[in-house]
This record gives structure tokens, C-alpha cells and sequence, in this order.
């Protein structure tokens, strides 16, 4: 899941030698990054499956003016949660 407190012994190896770097987003972040997923792209995603759209617009600054790719993936939300982020 994405809200792990603690690495794992086998993959953690592994993420730090293929991964540039991570970025953490607060679940507001999430919040705003659904919200904007829904209103540009009309495509529902869970707060995990927007994670990826939330550390994107995190690192705006960083990221200007290059081409980047996010991956959509989860729409396991359901209406209180939805209806909490639209609120």
C-alpha cells in the first residue's frame, strides 16, 4: 500500500538502486490531485492512483518545461470519500 510507515528488506534494495529519488505529497496533496485528475481529464482515480499526478505537481518547479508522463491506475474510491474531497 502506499501508507507504509516502514521498508521492506526485499524491495528496498531494489527501489533505491532503480529509483532517482521519491517524493512525498500530505493527503491534502492527494485530495487536490484527484480533484484536478476528475476536472482535466474527466477519469476518476483513488487517492493512491493519483499519487503519481500529486508528486508531478510537487515538483512543478523542478519539472518545467519537460516532458513527463504519469500513470493512472485505482478507481477504488468510494461516494463518502469522493463526496468528502468535493466537499
Amino acid at each position: 500500500g502506499l501508507a507504509t510507515r516502514s521498508t521492506y528488506d526485499l524491495t528496498w534494495p531494489t527501489l533505491l538502486d532503480g529509483l532517482a529519488g521519491f517524493v512525498t505529497v500530505t493527503e491534502a496533496e492527494l485530495a487536490s490531485a484527484v480533484r484536478l485528475m476528475i476536472e482535466a481529464t474527466h477519469n476518476l482515480a483513488e487517492g493512491a492512483g493519483a499519487a503519481g499526478l500529486a508528486g508531478l505537481v510537487a515538483l512543478g518547479d523542478r519539472l518545467a518545461g519537460k516532458t513527463v508522463a504519469v500513470i493512472l491506475s485505482g478507481s477504488n474510491i468510494d461516494r463518502p470519500t469522493l463526496h468528502a474531497i468535493f466537499g
